[in-house]
């Protein structure tokens, strides 16, 4: 199933794969962002020319969105795959939950969303706080806050390392 849409006045087509067609039906080139996403450019220099993603069109397109909702999810984690049957629409706390659940995102270490430190960097503060290293030093060194330093060498962070 293909739909139409309209960009800047400029018309559109995508199929429920997640593909976007421009003018005669040719396939335009999708690219990824740096967050990981394919998006494709949309418009020309005169007329509302952007950047799009290609899941909330797919979406926007293929997906009901009854409840309002204001967020697409990738229903298998992965960020390439926009087949509408993947797509769904979520609340920012859905999505939190549903990239916990499936792994994407953790508590612990690096892949926590408030992780300040690397783990050779929280490993290399820990040597060298053993070595004699005043906290203020460190603090200084990694650019971060008092307790943030305290917190990692007493345990209460990074407690996976």
């Amino acid at each position: 199933m293909i739909k139409e849409f309209e960009v800047g006045g400029f018309k559109y087509s995508a199929d429920e794969a997640g593909k976007i067609f421009g003018k005669n039906g040719i396939e335009l080139k999708q690219r990824l962002n740096s967050d990981g996403y394919p998006v494709i450019t949309l418009g020309n220099s005169e007329i509302k020319r952007g950047s799009y993603r290609v899941h909330r069109i797919i979406c926007n397109l293929f997906v009901e969105n009854s409840d309002n909702k204001p967020e697409v999810n990738h229903i298998d984690g992965i960020k390439t795959n926009n087949h509408y049957t993947n797509l769904e629409w979520a609340t920012r706390s859905e999505q939190l939950f549903h990239a916990f659940k499936l792994g994407l995102m953790s508590e612990v270490g690096i892949k926590n969303p408030r992780a300040k430190l690397s783990e050779s960097d929280v490993l290399e503060i820990r040597k060298l706080y053993n070595e004699g290293w005043k906290i203020s030093e460190l603090r200084d060194k990694y650019e971060r806050g008092w307790s943030t330093i305290y917190n990692l060498l007493i345990g209460n962070t990074w407690t996976n390392i």
